[in-house]
């Protein structure tokens, strides 16, 4: 297990830990993502169980996109984390996150 808490710095810089926190996820959604809207359209010929795999498989990596950067976002310190969450949802207030 890793001790070192997860610090929004790390994201400017490439690295494996940062595409592990879900920058490989997002990668995988766009590009199959990309792939299904220049594929679908004109193979509609194609069985629907294939299409239908084709469609959803960007939706299970953006799934796995925002649970990587859930747990990411709970291994930050408490005030990584508020500051983080406030710029997520667009609190500018000072507003408690819970």
């Amino acid at each position: 297990m890793n001790d070192k808490p997860n610090v929004p710095e790390e994201i400017q810089q490439c690295t494996w830990r940062s595409l592990k926190a879900g920058g490989g996820w997002m990668f995988i959604a766009m590009g199959t993502s990309i792939a299904a809207d220049y594929l679908l359209p004109p193979h509609k010929h194609w069985p629907l169980v294939l299409r239908t795999l084709f469609a959803l498989v960007p939706l299970a990596a953006s799934l796995l996109y925002v649970r990587s950067t859930a747990r990411w976002i709970r291994g930050m310190d408490e005030l990584h984390r508020h500051i983080t969450l406030c710029a997520f949802f667009g609190r500018d207030r000072g507003l408690p996150v819970s």
